[in-house]
């Protein structure tokens, strides 16, 4: 074998050995250097969902209904109905004997395809149309009643607003996060159910309440049994989060293995 062929086949060896031992020392660096960083923030992530859990602590669909904040926001926006029905239809002002804590947080409104109930705002540059001004208010059609907006109050707002702080937070892993963003539009999506349900109930007042001697010591209670939904679409997109989260805590990569 020619002097240049050993030389050649020494180089080649070397870097093959070198190659191993680079291989081999990365290995060993990932067990002893990355490894325990990569479970510090497994530990990390971990913390932060049984934060989450804590907060999320619904045992059932009426948990979900109740706890959420949605239950009091249906209620609330039945009563007010029927205060504005006795108003409006028999002229009677009603006193409710519930007491509520605490004022509206926000709405949210369901806007109609022709854009009612706004109106075109003209500044003072522009030309103003006599023809445009405000409807004259007309009695309301009860059988065809819609609730434009629904109120949402406290415990509703401070349940959104932590999940949707969960929702921003870099530690929570993505399977978690996908489903938390489910869970934050079924909140909204609560709220728009409840909406639809209060609609169909007001609808029937005009039946039952037929005069205005018939609102002398007036009960919803058979309102309150026509909300068919309580919570059930909340409390589903909740199991769907906690399911992911106990998946997610069963994985190899969490652990390592």
């Amino acid at each position: 074998m020619a002097l240049n062929e050993v030389k050649d086949l020494v180089q080649i060896i070397f870097w093959i050995a070198a190659g191993n031992v680079a291989v081999l020392t990365f290995l060993r660096a990932e067990k002893t250097i990355f490894q325990p960083a990569k479970n510090e923030v497994f530990k990390v992530q971990v913390e932060k969902i049984q934060e989450i859990m804590k907060f999320l602590d619904w045992e059932s669909q009426r948990d979900a209904w109740s706890k959420s904040g949605a239950e009091e926001c249906a209620q609330r926006a039945l009563d007010m109905v029927f205060l504005h029905f006795a108003s409006e239809r028999w002229g009677v002002e009603l006193r409710s004997s519930k007491v509520y804590d605490g004022d509206r947080a926000g709405c949210v409104v369901a806007i109609k395809p022709d854009g009612y109930p706004f109106r075109k705002i003209v500044g003072p540059a522009d030309e103003v149309d006599a023809s445009e001004e405000p409807p004259q208010s007309v009695d309301i059609d009860w059988s065809e009643y819609e609730l434009i907006s629904m109120d949402y109050f406290e415990q509703f707002d401070i349940v959104s607003s932590r999940i949707s702080a969960y929702c921003a937070d870099p530690l929570v892993p993505e399977v978690i996060l996908e489903n938390l963003i489910s869970l934050r539009s079924a909140m909204a999506e609560t709220l728009h159910i409840s909406r639809n349900e209060i609609q169909t109930i007001a609808r029937d007042f005009p039946r039952h309440y037929p005069s205005k001697e018939s609102l002398t010591n007036a009960n919803l209670a058979w309102a309150n049994n026509q909300f068919e939904d309580r919570g059930q679409h909340l409390f589903s997109a909740y199991k769907k989060l906690r399911k992911a989260i106990r998946e997610y805590l069963k994985t190899d990569e969490l652990f390592a293995v």
